[in-house]
């Protein structure tokens, strides 16, 4: 996939979108929560167990959706080119990373800080691009 805001294939983007679906996988299947359960007959001591739980046993379907939200954001400055869409990106992921902070967001920081670094990265590019002596002369 080219990066929009360098203009050529950039492996970090890939690396990003990797991360990004790689952190959802595993927050979907891994588990994350225990249940337990316990029961009681008279005169006898309780039995309780104990079963470990994923996030999509637990929650449902609907985390499907704030777990992709990182991964498809990483495709907004391929559809759309320029410093913008990787700015935009960039934002969009620190805030996702801040409403979401104290349930999936901080597994996704390094994917947001990755998409922020792009974003300065490509912006320094075009300044020296813009102030480079081949574009003075023209």
């Amino acid at each position: 996939m080219p990066s929009a805001c360098l203009g050529r294939h950039d492996h970090a983007v890939d690396v990003a979108h990797v991360q990004a679906f790689a952190i959802a996988v595993v927050l979907l299947f891994a588990p994350t929560g225990t249940s337990e359960t316990c029961t009681a007959t008279s005169g006898e001591p309780p039995v309780c167990t104990q079963v470990n739980t994923s996030m999509l046993s637990h929650e449902g379907l609907w985390v499907l959706l704030p777990l992709v939200l990182p991964a498809i954001a990483y495709l907004v400055p391929v559809k759309l080119r320029g410093n913008l869409a990787a700015w935009l990106t960039a934002v969009a992921l620190l805030v996702f990373c801040l409403l979401t902070g104290f349930t999936i967001g901080l597994y996704f920081v390094p994917v947001a800080l990755i998409a922020l670094v792009l974003a300065l990265r490509g912006t320094g590019r075009t300044r020296a691009a813009q102030h480079s002596p081949t574009n003075a002369a023209a």
